[in-house]
């Protein structure tokens, strides 16, 4: 897995502060990425080798959880192409909020869709508008 160093930006980080303060929502600080590592399914696609040596590509597609259409469209066209044996396509994602009313039903229905496709790694983290950026440097 590529690990890249992060730098912080300290004055973003400061418009950060100054924008939470007058109640704005705002992009995560880089010490708030270490919360949300913790991966829910998905962890066994990480390990080393799980694919072979002949693996030359990974193709991470960030998207919501509850998009299982646009998940399943995706799988049905373009993915097709990807050689098995020589690249992987992941769907990234965190978590719906437990106040959504669906929150079981769409829970139920993603694991159900992990089991079945091996292709969903998720976050422990509550998905929502600002959250996008903070998928990406996970995966």
């Amino acid at each position: 897995m590529l690990l890249m160093k992060a730098t912080v930006d300290v004055k973003k980080e400061a418009d950060i502060d100054q924008r939470r303060a007058l109640g704005l929502r705002t992009n995560l600080k880089m010490e708030e990425f270490h919360g949300i590592t913790r991966v829910l399914r998905g962890n066994r696609l990480c390990q080393e080798n799980h694919y072979g040596q002949e693996l030359s590509v990974i193709v991470l597609v960030v998207i919501k959880p509850f998009d299982f259409g646009m998940r399943s469209l995706i799988r049905s066209t373009w993915a097709k192409q990807l050689d098995p044996e020589k690249g992987r396509l992941y769907f990234v994602i965190g978590h719906q909020s437990s106040k959504n009313q669906n929150y079981d039903l769409i829970d139920r229905m993603i694991d159900i869709e992990s089991k079945r496709f091996n292709d969903l790694i998720q976050f422990d983290y509550e998905e929502d508008y600002f959250r996008g950026k903070k998928r990406s440097p996970n995966a």
